[in-house]
């Protein structure tokens, strides 16, 4: 928009007539007038004036670009400009060192020194923080994949906290000391002033060496401090762009799961509050994605936009855990034997010489005598969507055997079906390994051997 239609929008939102607003700017009313028609413009002067009048900035008044375009002009990065600006604190630091008698340079060095442990011991503590939250955070990945991004996290916190240490250490030197001391090569300093050690009259004493007082009270930084900065900055965005890697993985397994769940609402009325829950969750996993988005790119952040957004996503969340909650308490529990398909199968175990027979685990066998049988025959039932293994293992101190029996695969195409199935009566089913039966066939004499094991 224009200046004059700034200027009448403005005037009218706060209730003013022309001649209102002419009067309090000390004008006539066909001023006025002609800044509103685009005849006239006003000086910089009634442009601030009226500004505070009409409570607005000036890039509500001024035409559109005006300000955004000078002030969007930033200098070119000029890589010499940083190294000069190091030559000159190195310069200043020598200087100053020539300045100072020798109890002066011992004092600013252990100084130094004492910033240095305390940057260290902090960042030790940062690092170790850092390192523990990475380790248990990615616990759930293969142990090589988990060491390796590890140790590039790792170098990314050495790196950011290297970088940032350096800068609390030059920048606390420079205002304990460089800013205290003032030299030839310094012409930033028109004027030079110094002071001497206020002592008592009566106090007898050699004279003295005259103190210089500061010489950059606002503590400015230089240009290399601004470099380092901004290496820390890109560092920081890269870290994070690693990181949001994941949370994009995630954004596309919960649209998937939305999706699937949304497939499955025919079946019950279950999988409808799943999926408000899970549009709450991809909402949030959006918005945070859309928050690092903007951080990288500088980009302005709709602080209420992104207020509301979360806000929905929340109460979304909340109501369809909530409903679904609900809606699984009313569901019957069985126990999958009670509502699934099963098969039993007979396994042979043949005994060897010498050797002790345990069948583990024993919690749900039942043992039957029989005489005629110089084996071990077992007979399993099981569910039709699993399938079991045993296993033989012998250990060497003893000669013992022990077969242990346990669920190895699950047939999920069989499984899905199943579940479905079970959703859909509003029944829930337990599927730990109690599904197994087993009926242990053994002489007797092959039985006083598992008694005495």
């Amino acid at each position: 928009m224009r200046f004059c239609d700034k200027l009448a929008k403005q005037r009218k939102n706060n209730n003013l007539s022309q001649e209102q607003l002419a009067e309090k700017l000390g004008v006539s009313r066909q001023a006025v007038s002609k800044w509103e028609s685009g005849s006239s413009y006003p000086d910089m002067e009634k442009i601030i004036q009226i500004s505070n009048i009409l409570n607005c900035t000036l890039e509500n008044l001024l035409d559109d670009g005006t300000i955004k375009e000078s002030s969007s002009k930033n200098p070119k990065f000029n890589f010499n400009n940083y190294i000069q600006d190091l030559l000159h604190f190195i310069t200043k630091t020598n200087n100053m060192f020539g300045s100072m008698n020798f109890k002066q340079k011992i004092k600013c060095i252990i100084e130094v020194i004492v910033i240095f442990i305390i940057t260290c011991i902090l960042g030790l503590i940062i690092f170790s923080a850092m390192n523990g939250i990475t380790y248990h955070t990615l616990e759930v990945l293969p142990e090589t994949i988990r060491y390796g991004i590890c140790n590039i996290f790792d170098s990314i916190y050495i790196i950011i906290l290297l970088i940032f240490g350096i800068i609390i250490v030059l920048h606390l030197f420079k205002i304990r000391y460089l800013d205290y001391y003032i030299t030839i090569e310094d012409k930033n300093i028109s004027e030079k002033i110094i002071e001497k050690e206020i002592r008592n009259k009566n106090e007898y004493s050699f004279p003295k060496r005259e103190k210089i007082i500061i010489r950059d009270p606002k503590h400015s930084v230089y240009s290399f401090f601004s470099l380092l900065g901004k290496i820390i900055l890109i560092i920081f965005k890269l870290f994070i762009v690693i990181c949001s890697i994941p949370l994009i993985c995630l954004t596309v397994f919960l649209i998937f799961s939305l999706v699937f769940s949304l497939f499955h609402i025919r079946y019950t009325i279950l999988f409808l509050f799943i999926s408000i829950s899970l549009l709450g969750i991809v909402a949030l996993v959006f918005l945070i994605i859309y928050f690092i988005y903007n951080f990288i790119f500088n980009m302005k952040q709709p602080v209420k936009l992104i207020f509301i957004i979360f806000i929905s996503s929340l109460i979304f969340i909340g109501m369809g855990a909530g409903l679904a909650c609900a809606t699984v308490l009313n569901y019957q529990p069985c126990d999958i034997n009670e509502t699934g398909k099963m098969i039993t199968k007979t396994e042979i175990i043949k005994l060897k010489d010498n050797t002790k027979i345990s069948i583990l685990p024993s919690y749900y066998n039942e043992v039957i005598i029989d005489n005629s049988l110089n084996d071990i025959k077992l007979q399993i039932t099981y569910p039709e969507i699993f399938k079991y293994q045993i296993t033989p293992e012998t250990l060497s101190e003893d000669g013992i055997e022990y077969y242990h029996l346990f669920l190895d695969q699950i047939d999920i195409f069989k499984l899905y079906k199943f579940v479905l199935n079970n959703l859909e009566q509003k029944k829930i089913i337990n599927y730990n390994d109690d599904c197994i039966k087993v009926k242990i066939y053994v002489s007797q004499e092959n039985y006083n051997k598992l008694i005495n094991d």
